[in-house]
């Protein structure tokens, strides 16, 4: 029953952290912090992803921002393998970069369609913002709302390139994994 100093009780992600902390699923990021209103890294959100899909397969990474032997390097070469991730360019993955709310549900819609097999058509989201949404991003975006994996932020807006939080990426884990 790990539970962080900041995050209280009354923390719209209190629950979901601490379930997915209980699990050994998410980590705070010094032992009694967990820092919800930070935006999460691109490595960050690899990690996590990796964790919960437990991917076993050896590879090798040819990203030149990716040093040998870094905390993320096995997990993310895994995920590159199983093309639920790519870099920003064929060369960069900019590990530290933050992360938006439509990448990440891009990978884990791949995620699920690697473990669930092809998706079947979906409706279009009825968030007021859905016309924001990168073209890139729409089907998945699309069809993580149909399952029910992805709720907007407020008022019915999504903020697809808005920064992902650590508390909206453990919700996101957490909806995927249900």
């Amino acid at each position: 029953n790990k539970s962080f100093a900041d995050v209280p009780s009354t923390h719209w992600a209190a629950d979901t952290i601490r379930q997915l902390a209980a699990k050994h699923l998410i980590q705070g990021t010094s032992e009694n912090g967990f820092e919800p209103a930070r935006s999460i890294t691109r490595a960050e959100f690899v990690k996590l992803l990796a964790g919960v899909l437990g991917l076993q397969a050896q590879a090798e990474l040819k990203f030149s921002d990716v040093p040998s032997g870094v905390w993320y390097e096995q997990d993310l070469a895994r995920l590159v393998r199983a093309g639920i991730v790519g870099g920003r360019t064929a060369e960069h993955f900019d590990p530290s970069a933050n992360i938006s709310r439509q990448e990440i549900v891009t990978m884990l819609m791949r995620a699920y369609v690697l473990e669930h097999g092809a998706l079947q058509s979906s409706a279009p989201a009825t968030f007021t913002d859905s016309g924001e949404v990168a073209a890139w991003a729409a089907d998945s975006v699309n069809a993580a709302s149909s399952l029910g994996l992805v709720n907007g932020r407020t008022d019915g807006n999504f903020v697809p390139g808005g920064l992902a939080t650590r508390a909206e990426a453990a919700q996101f884990i957490l909806n995927y994994i249900r």
